[in-house]
């Protein structure tokens, strides 16, 4: 009987032990304290599915939340309001300008390509962006998509809007030939050109009159390969 109650208490033991190492870890993520402020029951979700992986707690939780984690602010993202939409690319540009000043703009703009642990993201951004960031996901986790301007019914994400055509050739009357720069991915190497070709995207994207933005955003955040988000 004395072993028994012995053995419950190290399994007790264990337990807590196991539940400190997964909130410790998860408390790490910027990103993830919107969704524990404004959406607990996808928070508690992400917390179950990792409780189990904690004998490697720096390497199987960092995935295990990124994979939860991406997938849930895309979608998040790509539903979200004309507002939610417009902060979150006004939060890009601020990372990938932050990122190009510390020699690593390629993490977040090929983030898919070249996953990066969290610190390492975090290490790129300044305390002010990663709340700027933070704030866009806790705007877009508590307002609702029916605030949509230019897509009540979804329907501009169906196909690309003409209003796109404005920022291509803004774009290409500013960066000519280079704009195939693009489609190179972590292949080129002038990454610095390739840098300042997202961040005038959506800066130009972000100085269109405000229903052309959001037609242009709505259709673009929809796009699985243009919803890139880096995880910290």
């Amino acid at each position: 009987m004395r072993l028994l109650i012995i053995l419950l208490g190290l399994i007790t033991a264990l337990w807590g032990l196991t539940q400190y190492l997964v909130q410790r870890k998860l408390d790490q993520f910027v990103l993830l304290q919107p969704v524990k402020q404004n959406d607990l029951i996808e928070y508690e979700k992400i917390k179950k599915l990792n409780i189990g992986l904690t004998s490697l707690p720096n390497d199987d939780i960092e995935d295990g939340v990124r994979n939860l984690l991406r997938y849930y602010l895309r979608n998040k993202i790509s539903g979200a309001n004309d507002e939610g939409q417009r902060l979150w690319a006004a939060s890009l540009v601020q990372q990938l300008q932050d990122a190009k000043a510390k020699g690593n703009c390629e993490a977040i703009a090929y983030y898919d390509e070249q996953l990066a642990d969290s610190k390492t993201i975090q290490s790129l951004l300044t305390p002010m962006t990663q709340q700027q960031a933070a704030h866009a996901i806790s705007y877009i986790i508590t307002h609702k998509k029916e605030n949509n301007s230019t897509c009540p019914y979804g329907t501009c994400t169906v196909q690309q809007p003409k209003e796109w055509e404005i920022v291509e050739r803004r774009m290409i009357e500013e960066f000519g030939p280079d704009v195939r720069l693009f489609n190179q991915g972590l292949n080129e190497k002038n990454k610095n050109k390739q840098c300042d070709l997202k961040i005038r995207l959506f800066e130009n994207i972000l100085a269109l009159p405000l229903k052309q933005r959001a037609a242009v955003l709505h259709w673009f955040f929809v796009n699985s390969t243009a919803n890139r988000v880096a995880i910290f």
